[in-house]
Order: structure tokens, then C-alpha cells, then sequence
């Protein structure tokens, strides 16, 4: 018998997220990384689409960024999501 364990439902993909969030089944919950600070504003705009479309209402996107105040947090916004700081390096260590 395969019992689920913590990790059961994490993937871990290689390709454009934007063009894998589309690929999947709506998906409540969503962690991106700080590569979205090294797009351009073009990409931003295909995350946040592809973010409008996957994540059902009431579902969660985190993201980390290196940048105080991201520019793309905007666009995510302009998407339809309710977007908030829960931590900056600024005000302590954040990942630790």
C-alpha cells in the first residue's frame, strides 16, 4: 500500500511556468521563485494570465522576489488577485 506522504503533490518542472500552469489542472495553490524578477514585462503579463486562469478563486499564489517592492506584483494585481507583503529582507531575514 502507497501512502501519501508531505511531498506527494509537489512537482518540480524545467519549462516555462507560465506555459505549465496552462498544462495543468486548476491548481489552488501556486509557488514561484524569484525568477520572475529577471523577466520582462511581456512575461509578467503570460504569468499573470496563465495565474487568472489556473488558480481558482479563493486559491493562493506566494512568490519570492529580491526586489523590495516587484514590479510585476501590478500585474499579478491588474489579473484579479489581492496582493500583500507577508515579508521583506528589510524588516528581518524572511527565509530562515
Amino acid at each position: 500500500m502507497c501512502l501519501p506522504t508531505p511531498t506527494s503533490s509537489t512537482r518540480i518542472q524545467h519549462d516555462s511556468a507560465a506555459r505549465l500552469l496552462c498544462a495543468w489542472l486548476p491548481a489552488p495553490q501556486v509557488i514561484l521563485m524569484d525568477h520572475l524578477d529577471w523577466l520582462s514585462p511581456a512575461q509578467h503579463a503570460e504569468y499573470a494570465s496563465a495565474l487568472a486562469q489556473q488558480v481558482p478563486e479563493g486559491g493562493i499564489v506566494i512568490w519570492r522576489s529580491a526586489a523590495l517592492c516587484p514590479s510585476y506584483a501590478a500585474v499579478i494585481a491588474k489579473a484579479g488577485f489581492s496582493v500583500r507583503c507577508v515579508g521583506r529582507a528589510d524588516q528581518g531575514y524572511m527565509d530562515r
